[in-house]
């Protein structure tokens, strides 16, 4: 095969999996924007939110110590489409209960803690997929490309979330979601190639073993070990942004659904900006300082989330989406590149679970916290906190 030819072949394949994964991500993300929207506006409580985050991220952490060796043991491919499918058929059965008045929270959560495990298998074999259709000096590019598209997707779901929520029932938005798992399964069963770059893990190993291997072998990568840490602060001072914005937003302005979509579209936006940036522009696989100033420019301006005009939280939380697109785009790429093929599965996942404890903790929190202090004052504590952060993380790393 020629070098233009494999340059055509891996084009195609990377783009027919952005787009197999984009259309089940939009049918996915309809759900979990609707039932947002769902408890926002019937609760308005910050404690009920932060309960189903708790089904959100628990379920994914605990899976997570056994999706990463998954993702490295078995055809990724095949537990991805897995994955995908199980969804669906999770979210089907919601709806049909939805459909026949069976709508207590209690189901919700449920649904939640199903659907929660299955992406907790889902996302380290996506990002484990990821270098074996591209070429490692494309990553960052590609990544960008990836994250453009999550924007978009983000700026699509709660509008159109919001808006079918306002005429039809959760039940009309799951069976779309089944619709386009279908679909974009069938458009990732296209696509060949083989499980990993390297020898994939033996099945007569231990998962405890293979954990602990992978805890060393991330402990023995310096850039790997670097950006973890690095991140362990930040997924838990992001919290407040998720959880308390689409709250204050609801409690300000009473039952207005479209100043939530419109603000959940801006985020979008502003999230499309950053890929669209990342995607046309090479930057350094090591621009550990890019990321610090990414977080120090979050820290700015999640303080004026905690002012009381919309136009000034749409236009902070653009600008937030964009540095935290255009960073994760950066981080995605360097520890796709610097992480061997056989591992990536297994760190993913335990970032994944790093990630999902610290927002847990978060959640837990700053639930409370919501429903009993200001979350103005929650808002100006986090932008102080992520500008001292992003600064000592800047200093620390250009003394060494």
């Amino acid at each position: 095969m020629t070098r233009k030819n494999k340059q055509i072949n891996w084009k195609k394949n990377i783009g027919t999996y952005i787009v197999s994964q984009a259309i089940t991500q939009l049918g996915s993300s309809l759900v979990d924007y609707s039932i947002i929207w769902y408890i926002v506006m019937e609760t308005k409580s910050s404690v009920l939110m932060a309960i189903a985050m708790v089904c959100v991220f628990v379920p994914k952490i605990l899976i997570s110590f056994y999706s990463g060796v998954w993702a490295d043991r078995y055809n990724r491919k095949l537990l991805l489409i897995c994955s995908d499918l199980m969804i669906a058929a999770v979210t089907l059965v919601f709806g049909i209960l939805f459909y026949f008045g069976y709508t207590h929270v209690w189901i919700i959560y449920l649904i939640l803690g199903i659907r929660s495990i299955c992406t907790g298998i889902q996302t380290p074999v996506s990002k484990a997929i990821i270098p074996m259709l591209v070429p490692s000096k494309e990553l960052i590019r590609v990544n960008g490309i990836s994250t453009t598209v999550d924007s978009v997707i983000a700026i699509l779901s709660p509008a159109a979330g919001g808006l079918i929520l306002t005429y039809y029932s959760l039940d009309i938005i799951a069976f779309i979601d089944v619709f386009t798992a279908i679909i974009g399964v069938a458009a990732l069963s296209q696509i060949k190639f083989s499980n990993t770059g390297e020898d994939v893990l033996s099945e007569k190993t231990s998962y405890y073993k293979e954990f602990l291997e992978s805890l060393k072998y991330l402990k023995q990568n310096v850039i790997a070990k670097k950006f973890l840490l690095l991140y362990l602060v930040v997924f838990f001072l992001a919290v407040p942004m998720i959880l308390l914005t689409p709250l204050k937003i609801a409690r300000l302005f009473e039952d207005d659904v479209w100043r939530l979509s419109l603000s959940e579209m801006l985020f979008g936006i502003g999230g499309i900006t950053g890929g669209i940036v990342i995607s046309l522009k090479k930057f350094e696989m090591n621009n550990y300082n890019l990321v610090c100033f990414s977080f120090l420019m979050i820290g700015v301006f999640c303080f004026f989330l905690s002012l009381p005009f919309f136009s000034v939280i749409l236009i902070a939380m653009f600008i937030i989406s964009f540095f935290i697109s255009f960073s994760n785009s950066i981080t995605i790429g360097i520890l796709q590149e610097h992480i061997e093929s056989n591992y990536l599965g297994r760190i993913f996942s335990i970032i994944q679970i790093f990630s999902g404890v610290a927002n847990l903790v978060g959640f837990v929190i700053f639930g409370i916290m919501g429903d009993s202090i200001s979350v103005d004052h929650i808002f100006i504590f986090t932008s102080l906190a992520f500008i001292i952060y992003s600064v000592l993380a800047y200093l620390k790393s250009n003394r060494t």
